[in-house]
């Protein structure tokens, strides 16, 4: 029951982040495809993505959460794959690449919740999503991070127009 929660959190999580691109069907265990980010050019290196998005080109993000590993357990993440387009960053070049993204989404018993998430890039090519989800009243419900590598866990693309 608690996975079964995990996971669905994890897809109101992804869903609300942006481009749901695959999830897993809890019945056969294989991967369906929900909707395609489109085909774009891999930015598989720190330098690579700092320099797409100081140049302000469209760059996307996918986080294949079974790659990567949970901060405080190092358990590999649920069983979902999602990602979002890059609108606003912040960097330190020779620190780290920060982005973020909120939405309101419900939780399984249909009660409203605000998702914020965390991004974070270093030249060590790690990057590390730290998702905290607050109630209606602001109460904290859950923190969650989850730490992936550049092109494992988590990969970049460049769209073209």
């Amino acid at each position: 029951m608690f996975r079964k929660k995990l996971i669905l959190s994890a897809m109101s999580l992804i869903t609300g982040a942006g481009l749901v691109v695959l999830t897993q069907d809890s019945a056969s265990g294989s991967e369906v495809a929900t909707s395609s980010p489109g085909h774009g050019e891999a930015l598989p290196t720190y330098p690579q993505l700092l320099t797409a998005l100081s140049r302000g080109e469209d760059v996307a993000v996918t986080v294949s959460f079974p790659q990567c590993s949970a901060a405080d357990t190092g358990a590999p993440g649920p069983a979902v794959t999602g990602g979002l387009r890059i609108n606003a960053f912040l960097s330190s070049p020779n620190d780290y690449i920060a982005f973020s993204d909120v939405h309101e989404t419900l939780d399984p018993q249909n009660h409203p919740v605000t998702e914020y998430i965390r991004y974070k890039v270093t030249p060590d090519e790690v990057v590390s999503v730290s998702t905290t989800t607050l109630a209606a009243d602001s109460r904290l419900l859950r923190s969650t991070s989850y730490r992936c590598l550049m092109g494992s866990g988590a990969s970049f693309t460049r769209h073209r127009g």
